[in-house]
């Protein structure tokens, strides 16, 4: 797995997870540079999506287990922020209920769940606030 840190690294930490298939090069290559201008961003590329795909993607608790590693090791175990897209969703819902890291705030983007006909979810109180 590869994590790239840049952008204002005096802002608030945000990590971003990317969706199958895909870097966080691709994923997020229309918005990364207003990010990179307020907030410290951690990108992860996983294994098996990365660009030299030395390491095969294994199984969701071992990528998740490396995400953490990386968080304790090398910002205390605490991230202001991590927002995932679509597989990147998943892993945040792993990370939460895992708890051992600490994350102030969780986004998760593309779910299965925001694509719901606009009916289904028309009396249901909305998850998507944060």
């Amino acid at each position: 797995m590869k994590f790239d840190e840049f952008g204002n690294m005096e802002g608030k930490t945000l990590m971003l997870l990317p969706g199958t298939a895909c870097t966080w090069q691709i994923n997020f290559h229309k918005v990364i540079d207003r990010l990179a201008e307020t907030y410290h961003l951690i990108c992860v590329n996983y294994d098996g999506f990365d660009d030299h795909k030395e390491m095969p993607f294994t199984d969701m608790y071992s990528v998740t287990e490396k995400i953490e590693d990386y968080i304790i090791e090398n910002h205390n175990g605490h991230v202001d922020g991590v927002y995932g897209s679509s597989l990147g969703g998943s892993f945040v819902g792993l990370l939460l209920q895992r708890n051992f890291i600490h994350i102030d705030h969780a986004f998760i983007g593309s779910s299965d769940g925001l694509r719901m006909p606009p009916k289904a979810g028309k009396n249901r109180k909305s998850s998507r606030q944060c």
